[in-house]
C-alpha cells in the first residue's frame, strides 16, 4: 500500500477526509506514521533493515556514525547498529576485521599477553613500531557512536592534524529508516519494506495514536462492532514479526 493510499484508509476509518489530518499547518498522519514506524524499527530489526555503509576513520580521532555514507542512498536516515567492518587491502579486497565493544577488546588482549607461556619482552611492553608493524591486523571497536581503532594507532594521525590519516571502513549494519515527508504522498510506489509488508500494522497503528484525537473508537455500553485498533494492530504486529523471521532461510536444511 503506497502512503496516500494509507492515508486515505486511516482518515475514513475516522470518516474524515485526508484534508482534516492536517491541523495547524501539522499533517497529523505523518507523524502519526513516522511514530509507528519507529516504534517498530526499534522493538525488532528486520531483515530489510540490512544494509552497508562506508565511514572514515581517523587513527586519533576515529569516527562518527552520522558521517557514515549509507548504501543504498536515500533509503536510510541512520545507522541503528553495527554488525562487522571491513578494510580495503592492497590487492583490492575488502578483507573482514575484528568488530566488538572496546572493553571486550582490552579484555581479549590482556588474556592473550597472560596465556603467552613465553611472556617476552615484547609482549610486555609492546613497542610503538610493532604496533605499526600489525596494522593489518587492526581491529575495530565501537564507543557511543563513534568507531576507533584498536590498538589505538595515533601514528596514522597526529591529534593536532585530524583528518590527515583516514582509514575508510566498510561497515555491514542495520538502518533507521528516513521520516516519511509531504512529497512521499504523491509516490505511488510501496518505496520501503514497511509500506509493501507491513501496511496493516502502520494502518492500525496510525487510526489508533489519531484515535486520541478523534475519538471514534470509544468504549460504549452496548460495545463496538470493531475490535480495539489497538488489539488490531498488535495482532498485525505479530505477523509482520512471524513473516521476517522466516523470510531468510526458512526452509533450509542444515547439514554439518
Amino acid at each position: 500500500m503506497n502512503l496516500a493510499t494509507l492515508k486515505d484508509v486511516c482518515a475514513s476509518y475516522h470518516q474524515k477526509v485526508p484534508a482534516d489530518l492536517t491541523q495547524n499547518s501539522v499533517d497529523l498522519f505523518l507523524v502519526a506514521a513516522n511514530n509507528a514506524r519507529k516504534r517498530g524499527e526499534k522493538l525488532h530489526t528486520f531483515e530489510d533493515s540490512r544494509c552497508t555503509a562506508k565511514l572514515d576513520v581517523d587513527g586519533a580521532l576515529g569516527g562518527q556514525l552520522s558521517f557514515a555514507r549509507i548504501s543504498p542512498s536515500g533509503v536510510f536516515a541512520k545507522i541503528k547498529e553495527v554488525i562487522g567492518a571491513s578494510v580495503l587491502r592492497a590487492n583490492g579486497i575488502w578483507s573482514p576485521i575484528d568488530f566488538t565493544r572496546a572493553d571486550i577488546e582490552k579484555e581479549r588482549e590482556r588474556s592473550d599477553i597472560e596465556l603467552d607461556e613465553y611472556m617476552g619482552f615484547g609482549n610486555r611492553y609492546p613497542s610503538d613500531s610493532q604496533f605499526i608493524a600489525n596494522k593489518a591486523w587492526t581491529k575495530l571497536v565501537q564507543r557511543g557512536n563513534t568507531l576507533y581503532f584498536f590498538p589505538e594507532t595515533e601514528d596514522l594521525c597526529n591529534v593536532n592534524n585530524p583528518g590527515c590519516g583516514l582509514v575508510t571502513v566498510k561497515l555491514e549494519c542495520n538502518g533507521f529508516l528516513r521520516d516519511y515527508v509531504v512529497g512521499d504522498l504523491t509516490n505511488d510506489a510501496e518505496f520501503d519494506y514497511f509500506l509493501s509488508n507491513g501496511d496493516e500494522y502502520l494502518q492500525w497503528a496510525i487510526i489508533w495514536e489519531l484515535n486520541h484525537i478523534y475519538q471514534t473508537f470509544v468504549p460504549r455500553q452496548e460495545g463496538n462492532v470493531v475490535s480495539s485498533p489497538k488489539d488490531l494492530r498488535d495482532e498485525a504486529w505479530r505477523d509482520l514479526l512471524l513473516w521476517d523471521a522466516y523470510k531468510i532461510d526458512a526452509h533450509v536444511t542444515r547439514t554439518k
